[in-house]
């Protein structure tokens, strides 16, 4: 059946006219009500070519509400991701309340732990760390380092706990390290032991250092000797042969 079309003069007719002028511009003051609604009557007319562009008009609608869904929930995870980076800069720079013993190296780690012991074990700002004297940081600590081979090393951050001649230690690097010490005049005995391996903690090692302290209690050196141990992924075992190095320890 023929249908009559409105010309504009220009031999153009409606239909044409609204393609020119764009299939968006036309969706976004039609709804889609509007749409199924002619739809239905272009068919009932028999007019499939007025059926077609106003399905592929209503195609185009659904396709902008895909795309303005999708960018709705790009902006949003953006924002998510901006927001989560804040917080974890914000959690990063905040102070640390744990203990040192909490924050040093891994249990049997020789090296001196650059974080919690490191800190605390930083004098006062009027005090040369290469040479220590008064002021101390609070507290009897000593930084211990071997001496083997002309090399130095450090290998303990020991506090003795208490301001008597005797009492108990604790071990910065090492939360299994405990142990005695004993000062006799300028002597000084430290007996310590850790746990070892450091990957199961199987059996404890021990470590005697036996020194002689300076008048003004800044230091003393003398001779290390700890016992060493051989162990397989189940089982361990003090070997029963001592090795002796010498060390100087340095107070903090």
């Amino acid at each position: 059946m023929a249908v009559d079309r409105p010309d504009h003069g220009d031999g153009i007719d409606e239909s044409t006219l609204a393609r020119f002028t764009g299939l968006a511009r036309e969706g976004a003051v039609a709804d889609a009500e509007d749409l199924r609604q002619r739809i239905s009557a272009a068919e009932e007319r028999g007019d499939q070519r007025e059926v077609r562009r106003l399905r592929l008009l209503s195609q185009e609608r659904r396709d902008q509400w895909v795309w303005l869904v999708l960018a709705l929930v790009v902006a949003l995870i953006v924002l998510l991701v901006l927001w989560a980076n804040r917080g974890g800069d914000g959690a990063a720079g905040a102070p640390s309340s744990a203990p040192p013993a909490a924050e040093a190296d891994s249990p049997g780690d020789a090296e001196p732990a650059e974080g919690a012991a490191a800190a605390e074990a930083e004098p006062a700002a009027d005090a040369d760390a290469a040479q220590p004297g008064p002021p101390f940081m609070e507290g009897r600590h000593f930084a211990i380092a071997s001496l083997f081979e002309g090399q130095e090393k450090r290998v303990y951050t020991i506090e003795l706990v208490g301001e008597g001649d005797q009492g108990t230690i604790r071990v910065w690097e090492d939360e299994t390290g405990e142990g005695t010490y004993v000062i006799d005049g300028q002597s000084i005995r430290i007996e310590m032991t850790r746990m070892v391996p450091p990957e199961n903690h199987l059996i404890r090692e021990p470590n005697v250092f036996e020194g002689v302290l300076t008048p003004d209690g800044s230091r003393f050196d003398g001779t290390w000797t700890v016992e060493g141990w051989f162990a397989d992924p189940d089982s361990a075992e003090l070997s029963g042969e001592w090795s002796t190095v010498t060390f100087r320890a340095d107070r903090l």
